[in-house]
């Protein structure tokens, strides 16, 4: 059995991974929100780990879950589509079960109980996390791009080429309100 506090309040992969491998005996399903945001990349993390990842778009997707990743994107968006089909109210119930779930940056904002600088209509929370969430801390995102970088390292007998995606994210800081 996966212990439930490893997905509701870590942030580390090492945590799902122990908790995955510890649970092999019996094949692990784990279900990415996959409404919006990182969503790939989550479910390439959990195959990595040995488990099978399930898109969750879908009330019925819940079916034979073991735990749930809510991945980053933006939350606002989550949120809107969730309560319009009614992932949310599922979610909801998932953690008022005590079921493993598991957010990173717009999940995270998800499962707070608490979001400051919501946005003007409100934004629904799943809720479950008793903590204070701050989003766009630094302001709203103005502007993003992405670049190739490349980084040469050269040792007494080797020189290493190295190629890296860079994504850079502009935001202005404002004063925060609690809203």
């Amino acid at each position: 059995m996966i212990d439930e506090r490893i997905l509701t309040h870590s942030s580390s992969i090492d945590a799902l991974s122990s908790a995955i491998k510890e649970n092999s005996s019996r094949i692990t399903v784990v279900g990415v929100l996959a409404i919006q945001g990182a969503v790939e990349e989550h479910v390439l993390a959990v195959k990595a780990l040995g488990a099978i990842a399930k898109e969750i778009r879908y009330v019925e997707d819940f079916d034979g879950l073991h735990g749930i990743i809510l991945p980053g994107g933006e939350s606002t968006t989550m949120s809107i589509v969730g309560e319009s089909n009614g992932l949310f109210q599922k979610l909801k119930t998932w953690v008022q079960e005590g079921k493993p779930i598991w957010g990173t940056c717009a999940g995270m904002i998800l499962l707070s109980d608490h979001a400051i600088k919501k946005a003007e209509s409100g934004q629904s929370l799943v809720g479950g996390l008793d903590v204070y969430v701050c989003r766009n801390y630094f302001g709203s995102q103005v502007c993003m791009f992405s670049n190739s970088i490349h980084i040469y390292s050269i040792y007494i007998y080797a020189v290493i080429y190295l190629d890296y995606l860079l994504i850079i994210i502009y935001s202005i800081n404002n004063t925060i309100t609690d809203s």
